[in-house]
């Protein structure tokens, strides 16, 4: 129990004291190579997410240097973080990855873009969605991720495009957006309804 310390707002849960955690850490590494110590990094990174702890499932993943362990997790709860209007917590996510990461993922990149969008900085979306259109164009997706992928482009765009006083362009690709995004992508599909709305 000297070594333990309770997480504050987190009944049952404890911690090494951080003396005693970077104790542990040295003798680790003076006794495992360092294969054996990535591949358990990454038995905590998949323990975390499953336990919905993202932050840790994503800094395990990268100690583990599993980079694609990383972004599959970001990418596996975008949609869910999306739904909830989380837009802090995606981009306390995005800011955990290295830009080069973030720029060769085109749906981390709309998730940067829908981040920009809530602060209100308009501006730097179009550029953004560009951007994302562009390597879309490049790239091989099934039917649905492309139509998915454009219709939540559109959403975006749309809800720039009123903001910036385009009712007519808002309007028509709010349509967009609607006809392309599937139902479980709500929160862009809804959003999209509202502006569609709105400009009517």
């Amino acid at each position: 129990e000297f070594f333990t310390l309770p997480i504050e707002n987190a009944p049952g849960w404890y911690r090494y004291h951080p003396l005693f955690r970077q104790y542990l850490v040295t003798e680790l590494k003076r006794i495992l190579p360092r294969a054996e110590i990535a591949a358990l990094h990454l038995h905590a990174s998949f323990w975390f997410d499953g336990q919905g702890f993202l932050e840790k499932a994503i800094e395990h993943a990268f100690a583990a240097e599993n980079t694609k362990t990383a972004v599959d997790i970001f990418l596996n709860h975008r949609r869910e973080i999306t739904s909830r209007d989380d837009w802090l917590s995606l981009q306390r996510l995005l800011l955990m990855f290295p830009r080069d990461v973030i720029n060769k993922q085109p749906e981390m990149r709309l998730a940067e873009a829908s981040v920009l969008l809530f602060q209100a900085q308009h501006s730097r979306v179009a550029a953004i969605l560009d951007e994302v259109e562009s390597s879309l164009a490049k790239s091989r997706l099934t039917k649905s991720d492309r139509n998915r992928l454009e219709g939540e482009i559109a959403a975006r765009r749309s809800a720039a495009a009123y903001w910036a006083g385009d009712v007519a362009q808002s309007s028509l690709l709010a349509r967009s957006a609607v006809k392309k995004l599937p139902p479980e992508w709500w929160q862009p599909r809804e959003q999209a309804k509202m502006f569609l709305s709105v400009c009517l």
